[in-house]
């Protein structure tokens, strides 16, 4: 048997070899799995920093026995001493805020009491400001008015004649 080379193996075919593309569908699941991987490693470093190595741990995980009853009578004494310091200091905060409330009461009858002296005083001043002895006029006299004097006119009169009578002007 006898082969050729030609049939066997074709070299031609390695020259137009171009790989097929991925279907689009495999493209958006990379891409998803890339960002989703993104999103994960940044709230893990976010985790990271904001709890460094305090990051709670979950019951079953932890390295901690369980508390045992001992631990828990001390815890409960403790809350309960706590419980009454913070209910001592409140009633504290209550009284000194009633006498505040009755000092503010107080001062604020003062000032009403003031403001009513403030102003009885104001009404007063006004009073007799407003209120002065009326001045009495003075008569004034009419004005006095002088006779106008009427130039005589110049005739021509016989030489004997009297002259004539003055006119009288009327009021």
């Amino acid at each position: 048997m006898t082969y050729r080379t030609d049939d066997a193996y074709r070299i031609e075919d390695d020259v137009h070899y171009e790989p097929e593309e991925p279907p689009k569908r495999r493209r958006w699941l990379s891409v998803i799995v890339v960002v989703a991987l993104a999103i994960m490693g940044s709230a893990s470093a976010f985790l990271w920093r904001a709890y460094g190595n305090n990051v709670p741990t979950f019951p079953s995980f932890g390295s901690t026995p369980p508390a045992d009853a001992g631990d828990k009578v001390v815890v409960l004494k403790d809350l309960q001493a706590f419980q009454q310091q913070i209910t001592a200091q409140t009633q504290a905060a209550t009284q000194l805020l009633g006498s505040q409330q009755a000092e503010i009461k107080r001062l604020s009858e003062q000032m009403t009491a003031l403001a009513a002296k403030l102003d009885t005083l104001q009404r007063s001043v006004t009073s007799v400001r407003v209120a002065p002895p009326a001045p009495i006029p003075k008569p004034i006299a009419p004005p006095v008015r002088k006779k106008p004097v009427v130039p005589k006119p110049v005739e021509a009169t016989p030489a004997g004649a009297p002259p004539p009578p003055p006119l009288q002007l009327s009021r």
